[in-house]
């Protein structure tokens, strides 16, 4: 079922070591290294081709503007910017790092808002060479992309092993997908931060390539990606905790579906499984230091919603998905067929983002 994996399953009996009785379950492991598919330079190459022709089409508006308009609106996308700056000013001692001037006379309410941690060297770097704060957050979006491209084809190539071209396909669903331009479109520009998701699974899977060996590129490429994993915290914290809360249902699945392989694993591996969680732990641990100097002085400020606020919130048939879609499906129909003489028509004009409704009385 799940053949990346690697793992056979036998008995003592099987693997020759006369321990039958007990039928005691040995998983002969193969190291991810062996299991790996290298991937080309050319493969490479054509990516980026794959990707600037993908970027063209996803950042259309800001390129073919020439970087008049950017991704987000007048209200969001301006605090985003803002935010950003912000770090850079603190990052050069010309601002206090948890105060930000937006809130003002609140003090410690970065935590209000995003803190864009993961974002910040990148951004500096570009406000460095002479890009303009609106600038610099659109190219950095667009540096973003390249690198997440990439990380998800190297994933689809070297450890999925699929086809160049489904990995080509791949890379670029997981980097120009609709809903992303969207709402990304509309101002929630913080969602593109899911760009650094690739990175890490492909950093923690370089990492563990060499299992059950434990080597230095074990403990670096373990505690790279559990700290990054800490500091998306720092970033995005709604992009973050999706992708943890993602993973540990994917594990649970495993753990339930692979239930004697996963013990005869940890049974046998236990000391390298345990130095890797160990090192992963701290790592996370450390780089989490952020989220709770950020976060935690907001809950004095701004506590946490009640049960029955949230209950408040909660879906219910009258407003889940598929209804409000079939009442939006049904009041167009509503709308498009009143053709009558004198009666409203929506005319749909294109802007640059998104699409502006107006009326039109034209009979």
């Amino acid at each position: 079922m799940f053949p990346a994996l690697g793992a056979q399953r036998k008995t003592m009996a099987d693997a020759g070591e006369g321990l039958n009785q007990a039928g005691v379950d040995v998983v002969i492991w193969v190291p991810l290294r062996d299991r790996t598919q290298p991937v080309r330079w050319s493969l490479l190459a054509v990516g980026v081709l794959a990707w600037a022709g993908g970027a063209t089409v996803f950042f259309r508006y800001p390129l073919f503007s020439s970087f008049a308009v950017i991704f987000g609106e007048r209200g969001d996308g301006r605090m985003i910017v803002y935010f950003h700056e912000h770090l850079f000013n603190a990052l050069r001692g010309k601002a206090q790092f948890v105060s930000p001037g937006f809130f003002y006379p609140v003090p410690d309410a970065l935590g209000m808002a995003p803190a864009f941690l993961l974002n910040i060297v990148p951004y500096a770097i570009l406000r460095d060479i002479g890009c303009d704060p609106f600038l610099a957050f659109q190219l950095l979006l667009v540096v973003l992309s390249l690198v997440c491209f990439v990380a998800s084809l190297v994933i689809a190539t070297r450890y999925l092993q699929v086809r160049a071209w489904i990995a080509l396909c791949a890379a670029g669903l997981v980097t120009f997908a609709n809903n992303l331009s969207i709402k990304a479109g509309v101002g929630h520009t913080n969602f593109l931060l899911l760009y650094y998701v690739p990175c890490i699974v492909a950093i923690a899977l370089w990492g563990v390539e060499d299992f059950p060996r434990i080597v230095p590129r074990t403990i670096a490429g373990v505690a790279v990606a559990a700290a990054l994993l800490a500091l998306l915290f720092s970033t995005d914290v709604y992009t973050a905790w999706m992708f943890t809360l993602t993973l540990l249902i994917a594990a649970g699945a495993v753990m339930a579906l692979l239930s004697r392989s996963v013990a005869a694993v940890m049974r046998q591996h236990w000391r390298p499984l345990t130095v890797i969680l160990a090192v992963g732990a701290i790592a996370f641990a450390v780089a989490f230091i952020p989220f709770v100097l950020i976060y935690v002085p907001v809950r004095s400020i701004a506590p946490l919603r009640s049960y029955q606020e949230y209950l408040l919130f909660a879906l219910a048939p009258a407003n889940s998905p598929f209804w409000r879609q079939c009442q939006y499906h049904r009041r167009n129909a509503m709308l498009f067929s009143s053709t009558r003489r004198g009666h409203p028509i929506i005319s749909i004009k294109p802007m640059r983002c998104g699409f502006r409704c107006e009326p039109d009385c034209r009979p």
